[in-house]
């Protein structure tokens, strides 16, 4: 079946599923909204199982200006520990927030206020940068930029959806890397393209900046064309410098080079998807397009546990990259995914629309994916938005849809999340703002109110660990494993919500032994116990020990346990046994009745310190264990069985071998 078609298909399968934001929706765990006129726009989790949040307050209530940067801090059910809002008496917000590695947060967003907690403003809007301690206490405050206008951005797309966490990363030498726009080219600026902007969006360059741990700049580097570009996410590398996901409209400048598509949004100067991987220091080492003839948004990008990444957002085309030719609904635009290589070649591309003619499930204005994440086992869920509805959507790792569950849009509520995350236990954690229609506040936008929620784990997550020693194997559902690695096995459930078993198996192994020889005594290692082989890999009996005693031409083997449980068999060990030299010391020496029912008499004239008896089966097996500390001995053997025996003495003197016969 062509996938996009099966795509369809599964979202008109799922229309039971819409619901609106109040009723008892399949994976909503909680939902907490916060005060009037404030959203966020970043958060992360805490170690102490709580959220960090931040975004924007405005307590007057009467203009975008009047807003104040905003931090909160919630417990593991958002239920609010503090709160405290930053700026001065302009426009002053938080688009991003970080834990820092002393406990602490880094946030960071914009100001156009130079008072307050805000000094050194350059002009215009500056990015504003501010650290705090771990009760956002302020540790120290920077504002960046020239004298036009910066932002470490948060677009509002769509009318009031807003995007776009995911501009501020740590780096190795313990600083921090941002993203944002610029349209300046003074003070902290410098290299700027020359874009103009459109009024209210301040947009022209994407402009990176390098700071210290105490926020000194370090450099920056305006890159870009001469139309406008901003980012949506900026990632570290392992060669620790770093990749962005970005808009460009430009096809000059820095996007020179790369198939620019084509198209441009009047009032988001959307173009293409634009992808950039630079050095530690910023500078371009490639950069690739993607899209159509008409216009696209990227709204984020996460790197993917298989390597590569996935660029997320909407596209208005139907040809280009886009393998499906399908349609946005009437002048709108559709979701739409990349999946790139490291290099930037595209592995897969999905985009989703619902086809509305039956007006049974409707997804007008503004289709676009807001947040994506990866999911522990390598699909993803991401979250959808428009101004009639919310969905959580469960993707498989080619993008293909496995769950879609629906919130209520409506045109006295707006829901509009701007990040996802999922926690350790396979729950996520999105937030954002739902708004209120207002006829007079915000010149009739909708007025904003901070929220965050909770979903199910779907699927649930089960976490296993097994060690298993080398050679063996673990059953894993029907699956016999054999070699380490991480594995998933599903249990599917009716509901579509899957259960999902992860295991990490390890192989744990000893040094395998290796067999020495000293005249007719053969060891090896040390190890936990022993087990000594003949010439047909059979067990010799007692031979139990580190090292045996042969007393016959033969191929050994020894299988060895070490202390972790594990075995180990030696390679073949070829023995032809060593003559032994008859001493002086048993010159004269007599052994008698050959053969013996009872007794055998030992006489040892030329002995003179006190020597060992050892006696032996002809399998090598140690029968019997004497102390001779006199020239005269008798040596009890009528317990042993009838048969051929070898009788071994040591001495410090020297060792002498003798056969005897038992009957």
């Amino acid at each position: 079946m062509n996938q996009k078609l099966f795509a369809f298909l599964v979202l008109i399968l799922c229309v039971s599923c819409y619901s609106s934001l109040n009723a008892q929706n399949t994976g909503l765990l909680w939902a907490r909204y916060l005060d009037n006129n404030s959203t966020f726009f970043d958060f992360q989790a805490t170690l102490d199982g709580g959220f960090i949040a931040a975004g924007a307050i405005n307590t007057s209530g009467t203009s975008f200006a009047n807003e104040n940067a905003w931090i909160v801090k919630t417990n593991d059910t958002g239920g609010v520990l503090w709160q405290k809002s930053y700026g001065g008496s302009a426009q002053d917000r938080f688009t991003q927030i970080i834990r820092t590695n002393d406990g602490g947060y880094l946030a960071a967003g914009f100001t156009a206020s130079n008072d307050g907690d805000v000094s050194g403003n350059n002009g215009g809007l500056d990015y504003w940068v501010v650290k705090t301690d771990d009760t956002g206490a302020i540790q120290w405050s920077k504002c960046y930029g020239g004298s036009n206008h910066e932002q470490i951005n948060t677009i509002l797309y769509g009318g009031g959806a807003p995007l776009m966490a995911g501009l501020i990363k740590t780096t190795a030498d313990g600083g921090y890397v941002l993203a944002g726009t610029t349209n300046s080219n003074d003070k902290d600026v410098s290299g700027y393209h020359g874009a103009t902007h459109t009024t209210g969006n301040y947009r022209g360059d994407i402009w990176l900046i390098k700071i210290d741990s105490l926020g000194v700049l370090k450099w920056q580097k305006c890159i870009g064309g001469s139309m406008n570009e901003w980012p949506s996410t900026i990632l570290n590398t392992a060669d620790k410098g770093f990749v962005i996901a970005a808009v460009t409209s430009s096809s000059d400048g820095d996007a020179a080079g790369s198939a620019q598509h084509g198209g441009r949004h009047s009032v988001s100067e959307g173009g293409d998807y634009w992808v950039i991987k630079t050095d530690s220091m910023g500078t371009i080492e490639w950069q690739k397009c993607y899209g159509g003839s008409s216009y696209e948004v990227t709204t984020g990008m996460i790197a993917c546990i298989e390597g590569g990444y996935l660029v997320a957002g909407s596209s208005y085309s139907v040809d280009g990259d886009l393998s499906a030719q399908i349609p946005g609904i009437g002048n709108n635009a559709k979701p739409w995914l990349v999946k790139i290589e490291e290099t930037g070649s595209i592995e897969w591309e999905q985009s989703y629309w619902v086809d509305t003619v039956t007006n049974s499930f409707n997804m007008p204005n503004w289709e676009t994916v807001l947040a994506i994440v990866q999911n522990l086992d390598g699909t993803f869920s991401t979250t959808l938005s428009s101004p009639q509805f919310y969905g959580m959507v469960k993707l498989d790792k080619n993008g293909l849809i496995r769950r879609f569950d629906l919130f209520t849009n409506n045109p006295v509520t707006q829901l509009y999340p701007s990040r996802l995350e999922q926690l350790a236990d396979g729950s996520y954690v999105t937030i954002g703002s739902y708004g209120r229609a207002h006829t007079t506040l915000f010149s009739g936008v909708y007025v904003p109110q901070a929220l965050i929620m909770k979903f199910e784990a779907c699927p649930s997550y089960t976490y296993q660990t097994a060690t298993i020693c080398k050679g063996s194997s673990y059953t894993f559902g029907a699956r016999t494993l054999t070699t380490a690695g991480i594995y998933w096995d599903t249990l599917s459930m009716r509901s579509g919500c899957d259960s999902l078993i992860r295991i990490e198996l390890s192989i744990d192994s000893i040094e395998a032994p290796v067999i020495t020889a000293s005249d007719n005594t053969l060891g090896t290692g040390t190890y936990q116990s022993y087990q000594w082989l003949d010439d047909s890999n059979s067990p010799i009996a007692g031979a139990t020990t580190q090292n045996y005693e042969t007393t016959t031409a033969g191929k050994y083997r020894v299988v060895v346990t070490g202390n972790n449980g594990c075995t180990d068999t030696s390679a073949v060990y070829n023995h032809a046994p060593t003559d032994i030299l008859e001493p002086i010391a048993f010159t004269h020496m007599k052994l008698y009745p050959n053969p013996a029912t009872d007794f055998i008499h030992i006489e040892l004239p030329g002995l003179s310190v006190a020597a060992t008896l050892k006696i032996f089966s002809v399998e090598g097996r140690l029968v019997k264990t004497e102390p001779l500390v006199t020239a005269n001995n008798l040596i009890p053997i009528q317990t042993l069985p009838a048969g051929i025996y070898l009788v071994k003495i040591n001495s410090p003197e020297g060792t002498i071998l003798k056969k005897i016969i038992k009957e």
